[in-house]
């Protein structure tokens, strides 16, 4: 593994498709410097020949990928299928345009592509804990106890108040309980999202990532 990192992280860094790369962002902006560098004291050379040329190719690259209702279709295999592909196909629509930017994803993808020879969406599950509060007013002793047994909840807030039932020797015969409770619950989704070219890396000859024994996504994460 760590030869392999260092032989991908040699050949995004130091190939010539990096150097491609950043000439190819420095024309996008108009910077002609590396390809018609201009004498001390003249005006530079800019052009937006690449800028127009992405720019224009865009609007019916997205129209091919995100023009339609349906992003992703699922086709079904037999008449029995009919139904599930169906579910199929507005699940994962739903997920990808509506719980994710979908449209953002396809843009920065199809964008990265032209721009940096190569563009990268990530797709992964994701979990996290979600913390939940509830109150509950007047309370039976009876009820108190099956919220104060249950192992998943936390008690954060607990009052107790006399009841209006009164015994022989003059006490209250039952109590009353408000009590604030929190409950901690892990929640999954499925998340998209595209990834910078400059933090992904591949062997040096992979022809896709589904036929590559080695390729990453550089993260950076605090503590």
């Amino acid at each position: 593994l760590s030869a392999q990192k260092t032989a991908a992280m040699a050949a995004t860094q130091s190939s010539k498709l990096s150097q491609e790369r950043d000439d190819a962002l420095m024309y996008y902006m108009g910077d002609m410097t590396s390809a018609l560098p201009s004498p001390e004291g003249r005006s530079q050379a800019v052009s937006t020949d690449v800028a127009d040329t992405i720019e224009g190719l865009m609007p019916g690259l997205m129209e091919v990928f995100s023009g339609s209702e349906e992003v992703v279709e699922f086709n079904p295999v037999g008449p029995e299928d009919v139904e599930a592909a169906r579910q199929e196909t507005d699940y994962v629509n739903h997920v990808f345009m509506n719980q994710n930017p979908g449209f953002l994803v396809l843009y920065s993808f199809i964008k990265d592509a032209l721009l940096s020879k190569v563009g990268v969406v990530k797709v992964w599950w994701e979990e996290r804990e979600e913390e939940e509060t509830e109150t509950y007013y007047d309370l039976t002793d009876d009820q108190f106890a099956i919220i104060a047994s249950d192992d998943e909840v936390e008690i954060v807030e607990h009052t107790a108040k006399p009841g209006a039932a009164i015994g022989p020797d003059g006490a209250a015969m039952e109590q009353f309980h408000d009590v604030k409770v929190s409950k901690s619950k892990t929640v999954g989704e499925a998340k998209a999202l595209g990834v910078p070219p400059e933090e992904f890396g591949i062997e040096r000859g992979a022809r896709s990532i589904q036929t590559s024994n080695y390729c990453f996504h550089k993260v950076l994460k605090t503590q």
